[in-house]
């Protein structure tokens, strides 16, 4: 199935797999250039993973912003990594603002923070930093020439799908010793943060998952009902709605159990998804 990908393909296949199907349905001629931003941001989204302090986090990230500054340098020169060489002749070939890259990078350094966000705005705010930015950099890639109304709505695309993702980690990172809920959302429901770290379903945690859950469904059921996109490039980054809506319908079956080992479903129940949003045009 890998055969013929790239680095970068492979590198968005094998570790962002949902939005690597998204890529599946944007014409041909995008799949590369959305693979080579993707893995991108997968360099820079593993950035607290990958090291023991939040200094040598905010190293790493320099490095990348001085990386992408001397990428638009005139006397710029393969440098044999195997991401940034790639991001390179995308940003010379299609002229990618720097604001787009170096705001997406800024966005990721919230992760190295250890301070949970405080209320639904901080959280919001990060999710737009994060993927919010980063569908901002695919429409530009996409569509660079897209209308403020445009952008809203793949923003908004994005802000949908870094929430859902928020909380379908809660349990990996509740393991990994990170909460990104907002502390309001545990006053309100009177859980203690850190009973997420020994995997227990209270009944306030599960009342306030739920809350958040219905305000991301409300939040898709309103993006649908915006014009669809001509441009198919960038009809495939709303697909992250549709998966979106799959993964909020699964958690409220599993009555919002983050911890439970069924949580996340086969690859099959996606593809078909998508398949169905593309053949239908709906999200």
């Amino acid at each position: 199935m890998a055969k013929g990908l790239s680095y970068c393909a492979e590198e968005v296949r094998r570790h962002d797999r949902d939005r690597f199907l998204t890529t599946l349905f944007a014409p041909g001629a995008a799949r590369e250039d959305y693979c080579t931003v993707l893995a991108f941001n997968l360099e820079i989204a593993r950035t607290r993973e990958v090291v023991s302090e939040p200094l040598l986090g905010e190293m790493r990230l320099q490095w990348w912003r001085d990386a992408v500054t001397a990428a638009y340098a005139d006397d710029v020169r393969t440098t044999g990594h195997q991401v940034l060489d790639p991001l390179t002749e995308l940003i010379r070939r299609a002229r990618l603002p720097e604001s787009l890259i170096q705001a997406l990078i800024d966005g990721r350094g919230a992760d190295l923070s250890e301070e949970p966000v405080a209320d639904e705005a901080g959280l919001e705010a990060y999710a737009d930093g994060t993927a919010g930015a980063l569908n901002r950099l695919l429409a530009a890639v996409a569509a660079p020439h897209a209308d403020p109304g445009l952008i809203a709505q793949v923003t908004e695309a994005g802000v949908i799908w870094g929430m859902t993702g928020i909380l379908r980690r809660v349990g990996f990172d509740a393991r990994r010793g990170r909460i990104l809920l907002p502390t309001s959302l545990f006053q309100r429901h009177g859980v203690d943060p850190h009973d997420l770290f020994g995997g227990h379903m209270s009944p306030g945690l599960r009342a306030g998952l739920g809350e958040m859950a219905d305000a991301i469904r409300v939040r898709a059921s309103a993006f649908r009902a915006n014009p669809t996109p001509r441009n198919r490039a960038v009809r495939s980054l709303f697909m992250q709605v549709s998966l979106a809506g799959m993964y909020i319908g699964r958690l409220r079956r599993l009555r919002y159990d983050v911890f439970g080992p069924d949580f996340e479903g086969g690859r099959a129940s996606r593809q078909m998804r998508l398949a169905f949003s593309a053949l239908f045009g709906g999200y």
